[in-house]
């Protein structure tokens, strides 16, 4: 048998299941062997990456894919390819094989010319389960029409359920997560300005679809769209890791030489440079929730750099855009950020180079709309600036250490990244090699920079101010956006609906009927292969840290030359008033200057040293009192083993009482940013944000999270903005940050020899001992219902139930139970049918969620929680959906993590080694008796229940006031930020 990194060299030149080797080369930085074949029957291309000692497994296949139409065909293909192959005709075999592996990654995600299908795992049997389904799915699927209307689109009966032929509306899962995407005005943004800058190919069009165009697209549409695109000749497979090479050949060839061979793709050709700057405007959305609603539009300057294939360039292009453009120190921060006329830096500002053209872009958003002209001369006035002020060693030095750390300090998906970051370059022609090699990149710009310190200086001139092709952007924020898009929703739906005949209207209810008795179907799924429960360890080896002091802990780590530095404060005893403030806190504290660094400088001095500092906010509570929950600080950084002398004295003036400078205008610019971008970035995650705050409402714990990161979190940041008196606002952070420095603190290094002595000097006398955890007298009423409007056209919906601690043994049992509701319930009604994007069900903090994403429906999902309540009542599952729930609950509890986080949940939490074991042990002897008896104890009849919905709120009022047998008697809390 070969495996990958065993007795590679021996077999490199051999033909290995119709593979010949094309090339074959070492990344001594990265530690990589790269075996690179072609198919010699099909012309796919596989290349395998190896690195020795790696226990994780990736597969990564990708297929350049380029449409001429915003319909999103790309992307709808990528949806239905997973619904059911040749080999495996099951309805939707990805989200069941999620449910009958230990992966830790399995996904599918279409780009602006590429789809690639990603899988990782340490399991070898799990790897070819998997291999063997991804590769009939993408290159035999059935593309069945009923699967075409359910992910793309269809006329279907209404969110009330009403099977009346004249009020059809328009469904389908990915109309509804384009809806949602195209919500975001970041998406927005980005997207339209990928087409500005390159508009006369397939870059003009969104891959994803959007929304108004997804209805044109066809069923015969899309399957020639597969034939011209996921042949063999058009796919670029690399692996990565402990891969048996011989068996995971042979599955592909297999495959590989029982379909047509096909051919490639249409090359993407380099956009012809403009004949001259261009200026492109458009509209985008609204936001009532903006920090000041005359600043919501966006503007910005892009530039066309290079060819994707030109590796040095694209390497210089980024070292250049780190230059101007990261950090308050660079020009382009300088002029844009602090001219005060918007709160933060335009999306995509920076340099990026997934296209077949590498892009530089710059600007600002949250603009006046009248400003919008002086931020395009702000832009070319900050390259102007860089041009003449030159780059400052130092911030140079600090860019290219964190290049070379990187290579150092890789995390557990490290493979995966991989694989996501050299395909879209491979697709385009870029060399392997080359693409992987970033220190000699490194070391040959120190060559030139010595040569001639003008070097990064000189490209200025020539990229910027004599480059044709340049387009000044603006989005307009539109008052009307959402009704207009709306409108224009109505107007397609009636369009559609107008040309239909009685007996066709009549003929799409069937067909949605059809559908629903599919969903409703058990399928027989014998045919997928699976892992069982008995393929989960037993055992599983705990990291416990040493403890070396009184407050300080190390974990030894093997040979990376890398010391991890990770502090935590309990804050007990803070004020009401004080919690509040932690967000805040937290957002200024590693962005105001410290110590003898001023604001700028800080940065810069971290970044030459360490891979920068990182301050969060966490909670500690007492596994044994779901009543305990109480905040801490988190501090980490990590670095050389050779820099830990100078990391210690910078780490220590975020502890000092008297290190950070809470300068009232630092703390302004920081804040505008902060609350801008946690705002906008709202729609994509609001899912999360919506079980945050059901959760608020049922536990000391949710109530807490949610004070520190939830909507109540930016609530709080946009009061301190609207209000403008940052000179209060800096005194009580000072007095925040007093209290925080006398409060408990306690260490852990990750080193590969004890390093903890070095620590002493961030332990003041004055600091307190390790304070009791107390139980919160909170109390919560038995409903809660809470509506936030903020203009989405679609909704996020939750709802939270309080059950017991984190030690009691019924958690396990609901770990599964919320597993299995997700799996066979909530996706099958929510997505399948009910045409969100996602919905499933956790068990956290205490308490039970429920939750759907970018979900047309609003109580109706409701509804569906209880329903999936009663479903567990009747039994309507087997034993085999009990035990695919556990392997589920697995994925998480064991997926890979990096030697630097290991036993840092025992040390924050307290935990013992029994305590996980037994924990273990309880999950893994979870019955369906269990299930029954904790879903009638903890779910039939909640003591305390919170339901929450972003979205629409008007429609949503409406909604129960139409459906009285919906309703209940108490109202729904209707709140903004």
């Amino acid at each position: 048998m070969l495996r990958a990194g065993r007795a590679l060299s021996r077999r490199l030149t051999s033909n290995l299941q119709g593979f010949h080797v094309v090339n074959q080369f070492e990344v001594d930085d990265l530690k990589l062997k790269v075996t690179e074949r072609l198919h010699q029957e099909s012309e796919a291309k596989w290349t395998h990456i190896d690195k020795q000692g790696e226990t994780e497994k990736v597969f990564n296949i990708c297929f350049r894919t380029v449409p001429f139409t915003d319909n999103g065909v790309a992307h709808i293909l990528e949806h239905l390819v997973l619904c059911g192959s040749k080999n495996f005709p099951v309805r939707d075999p990805f989200f069941k094989m999620i449910n009958r592996s230990l992966n830790s990654f399995m996904n599918a995600m279409t780009g602006t010319d590429y789809t690639m299908y990603p899988f990782q795992t340490s399991n070898e049997q799990d790897f070819q389960n998997l291999l063997a389904v991804y590769l009939d799915a993408v290159f035999q699927p059935q593309l069945r029409y009923i699967d075409f209307n359910q992910e793309a689109w269809r006329l279907g009966e209404g969110d009330d359920g009403s099977d009346d032929p004249e009020k059809l509306i328009l469904k389908g899962v990915v109309f509804n997560e384009m809806k949602g995407a195209m919500a975001d005005r970041d998406q927005l943004f980005f997207r339209r300005f990928i087409a500005a800058m390159c508009p006369s190919g397939t870059y003009q069009y969104n891959s994803g679809g959007e929304p108004m165009s997804i209805p044109s697209l066809t069923y015969e549409e899309l399957k020639k769209f597969h034939a011209d695109h996921y042949s063999p000749a058009n796919a670029h497979i690399i692996t990565f890791g402990d891969v048996v090479l011989e068996d995971t050949a042979a599955h592909m060839n297999k495959t590989l030489t029982s379909v047509p061979k096909g051919a490639p793709a249409k090359e993407i050709l380099k956009e012809s440079s403009f004949p001259s700057a261009r200026e492109t405007t458009w509209y985008g959305p609204w936001n009532e929730s903006a920090n000041d609603v005359t600043k919501q539009s966006t503007a910005a300057v892009g530039f066309g750099i290079c060819d994707r294939n030109d590796t040095w360039m694209n390497f210089i292009g980024q070292i250049l855009g780190s230059l101007l453009s990261d950090g308050p120190s660079s020009p382009l921060y300088k002029e844009l950020i602090e001219s005060g006329l918007g709160s933060e830096y335009s999306p995509g500002t920076g340099f990026w180079m997934y296209l077949k053209d590498s892009i530089f872009a710059a600007g600002l958003q949250d603009v006046a709309e009248a400003d919008l002209d002086a931020v395009h001369e702000l832009v070319f006035s900050g390259l102007r600036r860089a041009q003449q002020e030159g780059f400052p060693q130092d911030r140079i030095d600090a860019i290219l250490h964190q290049i070379e750390l990187s290579t150092r300090h890789q995390t557990p998906k490290f493979g995966l990244n991989l694989t996501f970051g050299v395909h879209p370059g491979l697709l385009h022609g870029a060399d392997m090699k080359d693409s992987l090699e970033t220190l000699s990149y490194v070391k040959r710009l120190k060559e030139e920079l010595a040569k001639n310190p003008s070097y990064l200086i000189d490209f200025i001139e020539p990229l910027f101010f004599k480059n044709q092709h340049v387009n000044k952007v603006k989005m307009i924020a539109q008052k009307e956006y959402e009704d207009i898009q709306t409108k224009m929703e109505e107007d397609l739906t009636e369009e559609k609906v107008s040309k239909l005949s009685k007996k066709e209207k009549l003929e799409l209810l069937d067909l949605e009927m059809e559908l629903e008795e599919e969903q409703l179907a058990t399928p027989n799924v014998d045919c997928l292969p699976t892992l069982s429960v008995s393929d989960i360890p037993q055992e599983k080896t705990s990291f416990v840290p040493s403890q070396t002091g009184e407050n300080t802990h190390w974990l030894q780590t093997s040979g990376s030359g890398m010391t991890y530095l990770r502090g935590m404060v309990e804050l007990d005893g803070l004020s009401q008033r004080e919690i509040e403030l932690l967000p805040l806190y937290e957002s200024v504290l590693t962005r105001i200057g410290r110590g003898e660094y001023d604001y700028r400088q800080i940065g810069i001095a971290q970044n030459l040293i360490s891979g920068g500092f990182s301050v969060k906010t966490g909670i500690l509570t007492d596994r044994d009192n779901v009543d305990i929950a109480r905040p801490t600080l988190d501090f980490y950084t990590y670095g050389l083993d050779e820099k830990l002398d100078e990391i210690i004295p910078i780490f220590k003036t975020l502890l000092d009482a008297n290190g950070p400078d809470f300068n009232p205008e630092r703390i302004k610019t920081v804040l505008n940013e902060a609350y801008s971008n946690a705002n906008g970035g709202i729609v994509g995650v609001g899912h999360q944000y919506s079980m945050q705050y059901s959760h608020s409402n049922v536990t000391a714990y949710g109530k807490l999270n949610e004070t520190l990161s939830g909507l109540t979190a930016i609530k709080t940041m946009k009061k301190a903005v609207e209000e403008n008196d940052f000179d209060s606002l800096s005194n009580e952070l000072k007095q925040l940050h007093a209290k925080i420095c006398s409060k408990h603190l306690k260490t852990l290094v990750h080193s590969d020899s004890d390093k903890t002595s070095k620590l002493d000097s961030l332990f003041d006398a004055s600091r307190s001992g390790k304070a009791a955890l107390v139980p919160e007298a909170a109390t919560f009423e038995s409903l809660s219902k809470s509506t936030w409007n903020l203009g989405f056209p679609i909704n996020f919906v939750s709802r939270a139930i309080s059950t017991v601690h984190d030690s009691h043994p019924d958690v396990a049992s609901l770990r599964v139970l919320s597993a299995m509701m997700g799996s066979k319930y909530l996706l099958r009604e929510i997505r399948e049918f009910g045409g969100a994007y996602g919905a499933g069900a956790n068990h956290t903090g205490g308490a039970f969620r429920f939750f759907s994403y970018r979900d047309p429906s609003g109580l109706r999902t409701l509804a569906k929680y209880s329903d999936a309540v009663e479903w567990v009542e009747k039994q309507q599952w087997t034993e085999r959906d009990v035990n695919e729930a556990i392997l589920k609950v697995f994925q998480g509890v064991d997926a890979p993590i990096a030697h630097s986080s290991r036993g840092v949940g025992i040390w924050k939490n307290y935990l013992s080694v029994d305590d996980i074991a037994k924990r273990r042990h309880e999950l893994l002897s979870v019955t369906g008796s269990d299930l029954l008896r904790v879903n009638e104890k903890y779910l039939v009849n909640p003591k305390i229940r919170s339901d929450t919905i972003i979205g629409p709120q008007e429609a949503l009022l409406r909604q129960e006031a139409d459906n009285p047998m919906q309703s209940q008697t108490q109202a729904w809390q209707q709140l903004r930020l």
